[in-house]
């Protein structure tokens, strides 16, 4: 039968390697430079162990207790130790065979526990091993150190409850516990359950989370830049709001602006042609059916032409996805209005929402003048957005000047104008 665990006091000269023994060296927390019990010569010993533990967790330089067999009675005889039942951070000894046995305890579950050793016989392992025994094996019962005891033992693990749903744990740092960890914990269902956090368009659909162990109500998606794809990206309730670009996903309905022409002036009840050409953006096709240029129901350039009231122009005929249509329509100076006009016409869907983006509109900024005016006879086409014309600035009688010129030259102007007619009438 193997003898385990023999713990036989070897001559000095077999002791020169003491601080190195079941290739574990030697650490030195108790001010002992070396550790005084000799290693076996097949390079492990349960007392070296034992000893070694001690130093280590209790920061104690135990003096030579002899074989394992003894290390109960002298602990009982010590002060500073008491014996106590199994428990974790305790020297488990044992009288058993010729030598005894001792191990440090790690843990204790019902009628076991798990220890760390080193053993010492001729076909024993070097390496310290983990290994769980019946606790009646430790005949001769656990040392544990009296007062002031270590709080742990390496390897023990606490766990408590944190916030509403969950848990952190602290580990033991040699002879006491380490800080807690992060607080943190499943989420409720599985990650399924519903709940409501008041987020509007993609944000809208949320699950209860887990987050720093407290229940919070998370978003499945976050709110990102606003992008043309019919969907709510920003959270804030509209869709495709503010004319953002295109999306990796197109909406049904999208339009580009890509070009515009309109009168820059009109005399009232002057009657003009004005066209828009746009893109088609989406996915649908556009028919006279699903898609109109229509106008603000206040407008004040609707003409007799117009399909509705409101609604300036209709398609000819279909267009695909990423053709072009053109919207040409008449536009009517009223009769009640003078000044400058800035009318939008947007391309709607009948009894739907406006193609918002990515510019599914365009604007006109038109000078309605007195009949006594004189009119900008050129009607200008230029790349959208359209801008304000600004070289003439309309006065009450009718006058066209240029924006900026001193009144002092046109003072000059009239002089000189007078002068020369002055001077014709001399000659006559």
């Amino acid at each position: 039968m193997r003898a385990l665990a023999l713990a036989v006091v070897l001559a000095a000269s077999e002791a020169a390697a003491v601080n190195f023994c079941g290739n574990t060296q030697h650490v030195d927390t108790c001010g002992r430079p070396v550790n005084i019990y000799p290693c076996c010569p097949n390079g492990s010993n349960c007392t070296w162990w034992a000893w070694e533990m001690t130093c280590r967790n209790w920061h104690i330089g135990l003096v030579n207790w002899g074989n394992a067999n003894t290390w109960a009675s002298h602990a009982r005889v010590d002060p500073r130790f008491v014996l106590t039942g199994p428990q974790a951070g305790t020297i488990a000894t044992s009288t058993l065979g010729n030598y005894g046995h001792v191990a440090w305890v790690i843990g204790t579950t019902g009628g076991t526990v798990t220890v760390t050793e080193q053993n010492c016989c001729s076909s024993c392992s070097r390496n310290v091993r983990t290994i769980t025994y019946g606790t009646g094996k430790f005949n001769s019962g656990f040392v544990q150190r009296r007062g002031a005891q270590c709080a742990c033992s390496p390897g023990q693990v606490q766990r408590q409850a944190c916030g509403s749903c969950g848990s952190q744990t602290r580990g033991c740092d040699g002879c006491n516990w380490g800080g807690w960890g992060a607080c943190g914990g499943a989420d409720p269902g599985g990650g399924s359950v519903s709940c409501d956090n008041g987020g509007k368009g993609v944000c809208l659909d949320a699950r209860q989370r887990c987050v720093g162990g407290n229940l919070s109500c998370e978003s499945l998606v976050k709110a990102s830049a606003e992008v043309c794809d019919g969907l709510d990206n920003d959270c804030n309730d509209l869709v495709d709001d503010g004319h953002p670009p295109l999306g990796a996903q197109r909406p049904p309905f999208a339009a580009t602006l890509l070009d515009a022409s309109y009168p820059r002036t009109m005399k009232l009840g002057e009657k003009a042609t004005m066209w828009a050409d746009f893109r088609n953006d989406g996915t649908q096709t556009w028919t006279r059916d699903n898609l109109w240029l229509s106008a603000f129901d206040d407008t004040r350039l609707s003409a007799p032409s117009w399909p509705a009231f409101n609604v300036a122009a209709v398609l000819e005929g279909p267009v695909a996805p990423g053709e072009v249509a053109r919207f040409s329509f008449d536009v009517l100076a009223s009769f009640d209005t003078t000044g400058e006009l800035n009318e939008t016409f947007t391309l709607k869907q009948p009894d739907g929402p406006a193609v918002a983006c990515p510019q599914g509109e365009v604007t006109a900024v038109i000078r309605v003048l007195h009949d006594d005016a004189t009119p900008v006879t050129e009607e200008e086409t230029a790349p959208v957005p359209e801008e304000t014309d600004q070289r003439y600035v309309f006065r009450e009688r009718g006058c066209a000047v240029m924006p900026g010129l001193p009144l002092a030259a046109l003072l000059v102007l009239v002089l000189r104008r007078r002068g020369r007619q002055g001077g014709d009438d001399a000659g006559r």
